[in-house]
């Protein structure tokens, strides 16, 4: 059986409204009976998180546990599973239906037609489970929402089954919902047979007017219940909590209170987004606010109201010249035949409709031209300023009716295409403000290291990969592995040095200080073959300058956690102290470093002390006293030192470097 649980963490902040925490399961496989999996014995990951878990398949995942948040990254290589916990996620909040590729084909068989054997396609269920908690007042009011409350939660599952038809070749792909409700008990009621209930709620049945054949349908069925329910509470009980679907719909009500999710594909199309639906991004806004101020405007009622004089006047006897003449020659005519009078009428419309169908978002760069007519980038960035816009407004209004506003999960999908890079950090920025919105979750894929928050929250970020079985594995901290201090730090070297989370999306990391190690090893290539290293890994390694050694500890500590494959190399930092016994006079004193940063790696066999600069590496003669320009320095020398090994074969004098170079690029 393959099973995804995605838990979406949304906001729950003062004033937030319908503030749940989601979590979503989608199970490929066997349909699955109450409880499959212990639910209670799970790890609580707090209050705002999203949890998924997967087993054989929905689309590429297999297994995968994660904790989503208000602002979450997915990340990975191409083809690693992102996009599939993104349409996880779109298909229960927003119950929409699989393609039939979604499916796994789990078997065949063999059926007669007409007298011939024919193949018969299988698939796994699809099962989607969610729980919702911080649960609102207002749901504890609603019906079809407050009883399907458990443990102060909902869960909320739907299977997803794809049915082949081999008589005709179709397919069938059908949607069932269930609630974890407890038992109801009624004694004496039997829903399949009349005569098989008690002579107690026989006589309640039929007071009702039902009789043997009637009571049977499913909503009549429910009637009883709630009858009895309601009035007969000495045949009524509950038992233990259950999946249940009798008398259970996604109803209007309990849809307010799931999320809705609004995607923004990766390749998105602008005249999806600007259609005046009310799905749409346009649609929204234009509905939620500009239809609001237009309707105010003193035009808009001079429009109105002049519609509205011009129908009554073509209605009055006094219409106008030349129709009231046509109108009396037509009842005249009429009156031959009926005793009736014509009148020329015009219908109200639907202003609302007939002002949103006309209105259209067009771009002024001088010359005025359709936005579908622009770039990409531009298109995408118009898509995202109007989703920020509907966030803004979601948060500070009801819905005209004075319901209460659905939140939103905003998926997107690699917001950094097409997007200019100095626009990347005012990007992030954005993202993040609509994160911090009462009713709205931001969940990103993406390849770009500018776009993380692990400063904020290292455990908002998921890291996907396949092993080496082809198969998608998940990685991410359960909970933030650092102090406050060490987190100021971190949030100040990531601000200057933002590139620093490349090591979150290599294969394979070397964590250094700074760039005179990056500019070292830029000649990986050339290094390995000097030294005869028989190994091909740095093809696939990469050098993340981390700005500092204080701040390799701190992402040494993430990387430690999230079990990626990194190692480390630094300077010892002697420099004037004791090599015996040296004991540094202040406290951020580079030494000092050290200890802190095997702390954070917890493997010595994976950090190389360099005796005693990297300086010293390259220059064994000497360091050398300049203080500028030292990593384009370093890459000088580097070169200088490679011409010289392989001109005279002088390897004596740079043991270190070999020795630095064999503990990079060696298992």
């Amino acid at each position: 059986m393959g099973e995804i649980s995605v838990k979406t963490g949304n906001n729950a902040r003062n004033g937030g409204k319908n503030s749940l925490n989601r979590l979503i399961r989608c199970v490929c496989g066997k349909k699955i009976g109450p409880d499959p999996r212990n639910f209670n014995q799970r790890v609580s990951l707090g209050r705002n998180d999203l949890l998924i878990r997967t087993f054989p398949s929905f689309r590429c995942l297999e297994q995968a546990d994660l904790t989503i948040k208000n602002y979450s990254s997915l990340i990975g290589p191409n083809n690693s599973g992102k996009s599939t916990i993104i349409k996880a996620i779109e298909h229960f909040l927003n119950q929409t239906s699989p393609s039939l590729e979604e499916f796994r084909e789990i078997a065949s068989e063999r059926v007669l037609y007409l007298g011939n054997e024919i193949e018969k396609r299988c698939f796994a269920d699809i099962v989607i489970e969610g729980e919702f908690d911080d649960i609102q007042e207002w749901e504890r009011r609603t019906s079809g929402v407050a009883g399907i409350i458990f443990d102060d939660k909902i869960r909320l599952k739907e299977t997803i089954s794809a049915v082949h038809i081999p008589e005709s070749g179709k397919y069938s792909i059908g949607k069932k919902y269930e609630a974890y409700v407890k038992q109801e008990i009624i004694e004496g009621l039997d829903d399949s047979k009349l005569s098989d209930c008690s002579p107690e709620i026989q006589a309640i049945i039929r007071s009702m007017d039902f009789n043997g054949t009637t009571f049977k349908t499913k909503a009549n069925i429910s009637l009883i219940r709630d009858k009895i329910r309601n009035d007969y509470p000495q045949y009524y009980s509950l038992g233990e909590w259950e999946w249940g679907s009798a008398n259970f719909g996604i109803d209007a009500a309990l849809k307010q209170a799931i999320p809705t999710a609004v995607v923004i594909p990766a390749l998105t199309s602008i005249e999806e987004a600007l259609k005046n639906t009310q799905t749409s991004t346009f649609g929204k806004l234009l509905s939620k606010v500009i239809m609001p101020k237009v309707k105010a405007s003193s035009h808009y009622n001079d429009v109105t109201t002049s519609f509205s004089r011009l129908v009554e006047q073509l209605k009055s006897e006094d219409s106008i010249d030349g129709l009231r003449e046509l109108r009396a020659e037509l009842s005249d005519r009429l009156s031959e035949i009926i005793d009736a009078k014509l009148i020329l009428s015009l219908q109200e419309p639907e202003y609302d409709k007939i002002f949103g169908g006309l209105a259209e978002l067009r771009l002024d760069d001088g010359k005025e031209t359709p936005v579908n007519l622009q770039g990409h980038g531009l298109q995408r960035s118009l898509i995202f300023t109007l989703l920020e816009l509907v966030a803004k407004y979601d948060s500070l209004f009801e819905n005209e009716d004075g319901s209460q506003a659905r939140s939103v999960a905003l998926l997107y999908e690699e917001p950094e295409l097409f997007i200019h890079p100095h626009l990347m950090r005012k990007l992030k920025a954005v993202l993040k403000n609509i994160s911090t919105y009462a009713q709205w979750q931001v969940i990103i894929t993406t390849h770009s290291p500018f776009l993380i928050n692990v400063a904020d929250d290292p455990c908002s970020l998921v890291i996907l990969k396949k092993n080496q079985e082809h198969k998608t594995v998940l990685r991410q901290l359960s909970v933030d592995p650092f102090d406050s201090h060490e987190k100021s730090r971190l949030r100040a070297a990531l601000d200057y040095h933002p590139t620093v989370c490349e090591a979150f999306f290599a294969k394979r990391s070397i964590l250094v200080e700074g760039d005179t190690e990056v500019a070292m090893f830029s000649e990986s290539s050339r290094l390995v073959n000097i030294f005869n290293i028989a190994s091909e890994i740095h093809k696939d390694t990469t050098i993340v300058s981390c700005g500092g050694k204080w701040t390799i500890s701190a992402i040494a500590k993430v990387m430690r956690c999230l079990q990626l494959n990194f190692k480390v190399i630094h300077d010892t930092d002697l420099k004037d102290l004791d090599p015996l016994n040296p004991q540094p006079n202040h406290p951020l004193h580079p030494f000092n470093a050290n200890s802190k940063i095997l702390e954070s790696v917890e493997d010595n066999s994976l950090i190389y002390l360099v005796k005693d600069t990297m300086e010293d590496v390259l220059w064994p003669q000497g360091r050398p006293g300049h203080k500028n320009d030292k990593p384009y320095r370093a890459w000088i020398r580097l070169k200088e030192i490679l011409d010289e090994i392989e001109e005279i074969g002088n390897y004596d004098n740079y043991q270190e470097l070999f020795n630095i170079v064999e503990f990079a690029y060696l298992e």
